[in-house]
């Protein structure tokens, strides 16, 4: 009988220490809760960092538009002078090659 009763109290003080270790629903809802709002906060900080980094790359990849924009107008600008310059020459050329033609020799 003293062995049963040795068991007998054993297991009482086993669920005495697990109902005092234990968590309480309430407990286990709040740490819940408080995780959820930890990753919530750490999913929105992740979030805002992505945001600004593809931002940032977006305004970067337009400046450099931008700046070649700028580079193909200025080019094609000295482009249409080279050819108006061409053209000048090709009649100047022109003119003395004639002029030259119909001189005597």
């Amino acid at each position: 009988m003293e062995k049963l009763e040795k068991k007998l109290d054993d297991v009482v003080e086993m669920v005495t220490f697990l109902k005092d270790s234990a968590i309480t629903r309430n407990e286990f809802q709040g740490a819940l809760l408080g995780m959820r709002e930890e990753i919530s906060g750490a999913i929105k900080e992740s979030e805002d960092r992505i945001k600004t980094e593809v931002m940032t790359h977006i305004d970067t990849f337009i400046a450099l538009h931008q700046k070649l924009d700028l580079e193909l107008v200025a080019l094609r600008a000295k482009y249409q002078r080279l050819e108006e310059e061409h053209q000048k020459l090709k009649t100047q050329m022109g003119v003395i090659m004639k002029h030259l033609q119909m001189e005597p020799a």
